[in-house]
């Protein structure tokens, strides 16, 4: 379990406000928290996902799952990739 006070000194690294993210840790409501990831964990068990990240598409009712390892440190062969998906975007 991570402690609140690390979290805060990690939040603060990277350029966020600790109070202000103490404040919002402290009001996170763990049952909605808990809910989410359940519900995540299903739709992730629903398409066929195999962990996180787990990158997906929804267009015109239909699911793509998005192959984003083949992309690291190749962001704008991903940029491609995404856009080519959604030929009626550009």
């Amino acid at each position: 379990m991570a402690e609140p006070s690390v979290l805060g000194e990690l939040a603060e690294e990277t350029g966020l406000d600790g109070a202000g993210f103490a404040l919002a840790y402290g009001a996170a409501d763990g049952h909605a928290v808990f809910e989410h990831v359940q519900a995540s964990r299903r739709l992730l068990d629903e398409v066929g996902g195999q962990g996180f990240p787990t990158l997906l598409l929804e267009a015109g009712g239909r699911r793509t799952l998005l192959p984003h390892h083949h992309y690291y440190g190749r962001p704008e062969a991903f940029v491609q990739a995404l856009a080519a998906q959604l030929p009626a975007l550009h």
